[in-house]
């Protein structure tokens, strides 16, 4: 269940980047980004 949720989470960040673009995406997900990563 854990891991579903988390790449449900990567997917939206990944969709969020698309439409934000990567600068705003650094400042409004970066944290999110992080955690993932380490939770992997």
């Amino acid at each position: 269940m854990e891991k579903e949720n988390l790449k449900n989470e990567i997917k939206t960040i990944n969709e969020q980047e698309e439409v934000l673009g990567n600068e705003q995406l650094e400042s409004t997900t970066g944290g999110a980004t992080e955690r993932t990563l380490f939770l992997k």
